[in-house]
């Protein structure tokens, strides 16, 4: 993987607190973001779906269905935690 060709594009979104880096990733012709959301090792984070395009939120939906419906990764447990609830969370215990 180190020789691969890779491509990013990571625009800036704007979210409560200050902007926050979100990114594309391309290797080898296919995007990873949509293969780590099919093997359910990522969410599709609806919440900025609107700056996606059309395809993208797709790609993002179809792949997250893919995951859920096979238990695979973040969907093997009963109830997992969405990474920006858990953060929430997190920051007002402390």
């Amino acid at each position: 993987m180190l020789n691969a060709a890779l491509r990013l594009n990571i625009p800036s979104v704007f979210v409560s607190g200050g902007p926050m880096e979100a990114g594309k990733v391309i290797l080898n012709g296919k995007d990873v973001n949509s293969q780590q959301i099919e093997a359910g090792l990522a969410w599709h984070y609806k919440a900025y779906e609107n700056e996606q395009s059309a395809a993208d939120r797709q790609s993002y939906g179809s792949a997250e269905n893919i995951a859920r419906r096979n238990a695979l990764g973040i969907w093997q447990g009963a109830d997992p935690i969405a990474p920006w609830i858990w953060r929430k969370q997190t920051v007002h215990k402390h």
